[in-house]
């Protein structure tokens, strides 16, 4: 059966596709984010009689907040530019599939609809800059405070 051309398993396969390319770098932000963790306060919430889940509940989960916010902000950026993994995997054609990056490139291109084409890139422009911009700011607030 072909998943890839069925519309009922096609998201889900997207999905699956973009989760596995994101995997990698997202868990080199969270290792990272580990890294930063105090281990005397870890040590201190073992000595106080804390269990496994309520060290990471209460200890590790909120220190890794800005991994979270980091991960969360690399991720919605690359998914709004996730034309590449559709364009290559799905029909072209297929609107099941349509994200705003491949609307743009149908619009544009199938339909010779230049300037909606055009339209639809700015609108996406802003939004991934928009992130970006949460994503620099975040970066540098955590710079300032080291």
């Amino acid at each position: 059966k072909q998943w890839l051309g069925d519309p009922q398993y096609m998201t889900g396969a997207l999905v699956a596709v973009g989760v596995w390319r994101q995997i990698p770098y997202v868990m080199i932000l969270y290792l990272a984010g580990l890294k930063n963790v105090p281990l005397e306060l870890i040590e201190a919430a073992n000595i106080d009689g804390t269990t496994w889940w309520q060290r990471f509940r209460h200890v590790v989960l909120p220190l890794l907040g800005p991994s979270t916010i980091m991960a969360v902000t690399i991720s919605i950026i690359d998914s709004l530019r996730s034309f590449d993994i559709i364009y290559v995997l799905t029909n072209t054609k297929a609107r099941a599939a349509e994200v705003l990056a491949s609307y743009m490139y149908s619009s544009a291109f199938h339909y010779q609809d230049y300037g909606y084409g055009s339209a639809i890139a700015l609108v996406q422009f802003m939004i991934t800059f928009l992130f970006i911009i949460i994503y620099v700011s975040n970066s540098l607030k955590h710079e300032i405070q080291r």
